[in-house]
């Protein structure tokens, strides 16, 4: 890695947080037996490059052999997303690093947040080999592992970074179940990806149960509906709005399994070749065990990768269902909304009906009444010179009112004529304005969009530019109906007509 950049990531404190709780594990050749001796101690911050140290020569002083397996696990992690702040300081990070061998690019990957797997050889004349790996999980077996071989010692020795307690804790105890098989260096990444990828089929797994959940929400779950009843059966009261937000954040999740599922399948291609470095030929014993492990996690990596391509799948039909049921309400609103509105108009115009005769009827009575009253006034003198009831001058008032009442009616007709007349012919001017409007708009913008005219004629919508909507809603279904106080009203004013003639 670039002396430089490495220069600045050692200056950056925010991702250096120093901490003590360092568990320090060692496995020893156990004297006149097969077996290996355990050990493990908490070790603080200043202890870790004298413990490095001792670990790397035969003891004088003892006859105690040097460990053959060692492994650090860092303090645990603070965050739960990210694996940085490292626990160590940036000089004794330094010189982990230059008693391990293990190149500059380890710090790289611990705090850049990129999953990394590569082997690498030992900058010095040592001879030691190891491997770098770095996971992309998000939440849970996101770590850090750095681990060299010696082949002149026969020692494996490890670091890693960003392990929970628990996580520490499950780690130490798979170490000591496989004590034997570590004499291959490989079998270590083995167990950390072997303990992740179980957690990668959980979390699959629990993917697939919420997408069976929605599926239950929308009905979607199978064939067999009567042995699914459940609470959400009704569907007029599932909220759309959560359900599409659930299948949002699982197609997301189901994006990180495949993309975690890509790069674990980089970690088998690279253990593989750490572990054909030890063992060419894969003569010996925990050699095949590995070799064996890595190709049950390829068969593992493509159960998982064939359940999220289902989920995902399943996942996209269920949206386009969600879609399905939002344009059904919709399309249930607006048919209530178009039923209301049609009462709405046939009310109004059953309004424009009463209205009408009201005033028909008005006109009808009201120059007779105005006749009456004017020839009842002192100025004329009807009175019949015989004795007779009725005077002979009756038809004058006939006549004047009938002429009276045409005039009134004739003009009535011809003022709303008029005025209907005049309506129409501002809503075809201004419908026809709009459809030259359209017609040159419709071939601009298609060409605007596309870069080519429009290869045929643009055909617009045209609307009927006869009378008004609300006309023939009781033509249609054959009704008339006269209201009752429509009736009282021509009563009224037929009596009141009936007593200015005879009072």
């Amino acid at each position: 890695m670039d002396e430089v950049v490495y220069a600045d990531l050692l200056r950056d404190r925010t991702l250096f947080a120093p901490a003590d709780g360092h568990r320090a594990f060692e496995m020893y050749h156990a004297v006149g037996d097969e077996g290996s001796q355990f050990k493990e101690r908490v070790l603080s911050e200043r202890q870790i490059s004298s413990w490095l140290r001792n670990g790397q020569s035969p003891r004088m002083e003892t006859s105690t052999p040097p460990p053959w397996f060692r492994l650090l696990v860092c303090s645990p992690r603070t965050l739960d997303q990210n694996i940085w702040p490292i626990p160590l300081a940036s000089d004794t990070l330094q010189d982990v690093l230059h008693l391990l061998g293990v190149p500059s690019l380890f710090p790289r990957a611990v705090c850049r947040h990129v999953p990394v797997a590569t082997p690498f050889d030992s900058l010095d004349d040592t001879g030691r080999y190891g491997m770098v790996l770095r996971t992309n999980l998000s939440w849970t077996w996101q770590y850090a592992l750095a681990m060299v071989h010696d082949p002149k010692t026969k020692s494996t020795t490890g670091i890693v970074i960003g392990l929970r307690s628990s996580e520490a804790e499950e780690v130490l105890l798979s170490i000591r179940k496989a004590a034997r098989l570590l004499e291959c260096p490989a079998m270590l990444p083995c167990i950390f990806m072997d303990i992740a990828l179980d957690s990668l089929c959980q979390d699959a797994e629990g993917r697939r149960k919420s997408l069976l959940q929605i599926c239950y929400e929308t009905g979607l779950h199978g064939f067999q509906r009567a042995s699914f009843k459940g609470q959400w059966d009704d569907r007029n009261d599932l909220d759309l709005d959560v359900l599409m937000q659930k299948l949002t954040g699982l197609s997301d999740a189901c994006a990180g399994i495949s993309a975690v599922c890509q790069m674990q399948a980089n970690f088998i291609d690279a253990i593989s070749s750490f572990k054909d470095q030890w063992d060419p030929d894969n003569s010996q014993h925990p050699s095949r065990h590995v070799q064996q492990r890595l190709s049950f996690f390829r068969s593992v990596l493509h159960g998982v990768e064939s359940k999220i391509i289902y989920t995902k799948s399943s996942a996209q039909g269920q949206v386009q269902t969600i879609y399905t049921l939002i344009s059904q309400r919709d399309s249930r609103s607006h048919f209530v909304l178009a039923e209301a509105t049609q009462k709405l108009a046939a009310m109004s115009r059953k309004d424009s009906i009463d209205m009408r005769i009201i005033a028909a009827v008005t006109l009808i009575f009201l120059p007779a009444t105005f006749t009456a009253t004017f020839f009842s006034a002192s100025f004329f003198n009807f009175q019949p010179s015989g004795g007779d009831h009725v005077s002979s001058w009756v038809w004058l008032y006939w006549v004047v009112t009938v002429l009276l009442t045409i005039i009134v009616l004739g003009s009535w007709w011809y003022s709303a004529r008029l005025e209907h007349v005049k309506a129409q012919d501002a809503f075809r001017r201004e419908s026809e304005m709009q459809l030259r409007r359209a017609e040159t708009e419709i071939p601009k913008a298609l060409f605007v969009e596309t870069g080519q005219p429009p290869s045929a004629r643009v055909e617009v919508l045209r609307p009927y530019l006869g009378g008004s909507l609300a006309e023939g809603v009781f033509a249609q279904r054959g009704e008339f109906v006269l209201p009752k106080a429509t009736c009282y009203a021509c009563l009224q004013l037929i009596m009141m007509h009936v007593f200015s003639i005879y009072p």
